[in-house]
């Protein structure tokens, strides 16, 4: 007569069982850690960053956007604080697609990103302070607009990315 399920009991005495999902959901674990740094000319500074605080996630694919300025030259984008994947998947200035152009314009940038690039904005990240950068000055009309991004983040542990990269011969390399 008095039996009980144990998720019944567990709910009865105050301590219920959620799904991993309805915790993710309320706590935002696995939400994305996107920080943008913004580079008016004298470099890249905690100062002038700020995490992406307003942004879509429909499974690994997250979008984002930043207000393009007059006075910004180039942007940072750390899209983890931990290793991962990106593939960009677009980059659109005011609705025109501009990823072709910043990934261009990157190409003449000393260093643009510190991961193993593979082609058309896809990077392996075997490094717990990911991020790549992208030239914005004379962009779009009068450079400003706002700039959406969507991009597939995939994280990873630091043993794996590693291994992607040591197996596929790209620890370093960009391969265009």
């Amino acid at each position: 007569g008095d039996v009980m399920a144990l998720s019944r009991l567990r709910h009865a005495i105050g301590n219920p069982a959620y799904s991993l999902e309805y915790i993710e959901e309320r706590i935002g674990a696995g939400a994305p850690r996107i920080q943008i740094y913004e580079d008016t000319g004298k470099g890249y500074s905690e100062e002038n960053s700020y995490f992406a605080t307003d942004y879509t996630r429909d499974g690994q694919v997250v979008t984002f956007s930043v207000d393009i300025r007059p006075e910004l030259v180039n942007l940072r984008i750390d899209p983890a604080n931990q290793p991962c994947y990106v593939s960009v998947l677009s980059a659109k200035l005011e609705g025109e697609e501009v990823l072709p152009k910043l990934l261009h314009a990157a190409k003449g940038m000393k260093r643009y990103h510190n991961g193993a690039g593979l082609k058309d904005g896809r990077y392996v990240f075997a490094t717990e302070d990911p991020h790549f950068e992208w030239k914005v000055k004379g962009l779009g009309k009068e450079n400003t607009g706002k700039l959406v991004i969507q991009m597939k983040l995939e994280n990873m542990s630091l043993e794996v990315a590693s291994a992607v990269c040591e197996a596929m011969g790209l620890k370093g390399k960009v391969l265009w």
